[in-house]
């Protein structure tokens, strides 16, 4: 109700940065509910308020994709996804998170879905190494997550194994939030 309440003021004063960040939030919950269909219309609006901000650009497009991927539309996802490796992450960015990163896994595991297994595993390389550098350990368990997914896929056991504990160890040291890791 908050984000709705801050989206309507964000509409009404006219401003993008504060509209994003309204749609951004609802993004969020839509994409941790089944069914998608909020959170491709929502991610459709972030697409539509790019204004040139590196950033926001990450977002949306990891949005997207992220949404694409859990609809099931691999293609589509791809598509979308494939802007992100020629994208720069800015270290002053609103959000915490590295969109970039999070969408380079969602790009392995679009890749990944649609048999196309080396470029899943160039993609999963480029966001493990771009989590390894980045400062949130979150990050690093999210793309662990997703990576463990592409071994279930090929159902490489002991690697599941080996990302599950990673992710366990990550998850009791930094307090990662394990109910998202546990969605994907």
């Amino acid at each position: 109700v908050l984000y709705a309440e801050a989206l309507d003021r964000a509409l009404a004063l006219g401003q993008v940065r504060a509209e994003f960040a309204a749609t951004w939030a609802l993004w969020l919950g839509a994409s941790s509910a089944s069914g998608y269909g909020r959170a491709h219309e929502l991610a459709r609006r972030l697409m539509d308020l790019l204004d040139g901000d590196a950033s926001r650009e990450a977002m949306a497009v990891y949005a997207m994709g992220n949404t694409l991927v859990c609809l099931g539309r691999f293609d589509e996802a791809v598509r979308c996804l494939d802007r992100l490796p020629q994208m720069v992450w800015p270290d002053d960015a609103e959000w915490p998170e590295d969109a970039v990163t999070h969408g380079l896994a969602f790009l392995a595991l679009a890749h990944g879905r649609l048999g196309q297994h080396r470029l899943a595993r160039g993609a999963a390389s480029a966001a493990l190494r771009r989590a390894r550098r980045g400062k949130s350990p979150s990050t690093c368990g999210f793309v662990w997550s997703l990576v463990a997914m592409l071994h279930v896929l090929h159902r490489n056991w002991q690697a599941v194994a080996r990302y599950g504990q990673r992710i366990l160890r990550c998850g009791t040291t930094h307090e990662l939030a394990l109910w998202q890791v546990s969605g994907q």
